[in-house]
């Protein structure tokens, strides 16, 4: 079954018209690739590819719902049965764990390296609401908390927030082509937002870059020690791009702790 058509179906709402055109356009699933060079020829920036994200596939959302309904229905101890891998079956066992009820709906679309993932929740929806709120679910904690109220101002959080500070490590890439994927990679969110986020990213992207050294000292008997060194790019302060979106996102529950029970 096609995504649209099992989200339709089982759970009642439309996926956003802005995550599917960037669907078809390629910018969830192509890779974080080198700016163009004149070895490499130019391609699409997956969205938001500075972030620690990870967008996933159809078929993966369409696996992860249905392990999630296996999950409960059979309980953590049964999952042997399925032959999952030792990590899927440790993400069932922490949504159980939780003592969430078994009729929650969580429809992930995205996750971290940890392992966190970012969906839809209808079940912490507005029955009035066009689309459910955007939940980020902690594996490693009993962490659960809305980040955004629609899809559109998640893609509004999670540009300002890389615009504010995306990591650079020299060793992987050089200075420039960092810069390039940070501008592009931001760029190709612009057109899928309402006019008004888009034109505050646009004002963002004109500023000018700043690379800023972060040292952390550990203090032992009066004396400091450094203890680890980074790098990060920034075109906005953390504190003035955390204000916006508070004022952008408009919505009391965002960020605040969330327990489903």
């Amino acid at each position: 079954m096609q995504l649209a058509s099992l989200v339709s179906e089982r759970f009642g709402f439309k996926i956003p018209s802005g995550y599917m055109r960037m669907m078809e356009a390629g910018l969830l699933s192509a890779p974080a690739i080198r700016p163009k060079s004149a070895d490499v020829p130019e391609l699409v920036v997956r969205a938001l590819a500075t972030s620690d994200l990870q967008w996933l596939s159809p078929g993966e959302i369409i696996a992860r719902v249905e392990r999630q309904k296996r999950q409960v229905r059979v309980g953590a101890v049964k999952m042997q049965r399925y032959g999952m891998p030792e990590d899927d079956k440790a993400k069932g066992a922490a949504l159980l764990d939780r003592g969430w009820p078994s009729d929650f709906v969580f429809i992930p679309f995205a996750e971290r390296r940890s392992g966190d993932e970012w969906g839809w929740a209808p079940s912490l929806g507005d029955p009035f609401a066009v689309e459910p709120p955007i939940l980020l679910v902690s594996r490693e904690s009993e962490d659960a908390r809305i980040v955004a109220p629609t899809f559109a101002t998640f893609l509004f959080r999670m540009t300002l927030d890389a615009l504010a500070e995306c990591p650079h490590d020299a060793k992987e890439m050089s200075l420039a082509e960092r810069v390039a994927m940070l501008r592009g990679s931001a760029r190709a969110v612009v057109d899928f937002l309402p006019a008004e986020l888009s034109a505050r990213i646009d004002r963002v992207l004109d500023l000018p870059i700043r690379k800023v050294n972060v040292r952390v000292l550990r203090e032992k008997g009066g004396k400091f020690f450094r203890t680890a060194d980074s790098t990060y790019l920034s075109l906005v302060g953390t504190d003035w791009a955390a204000r916006i979106i508070r004022e952008e996102l408009e919505d009391p529950r965002v960020d605040q702790p969330l327990r489903i029970d």
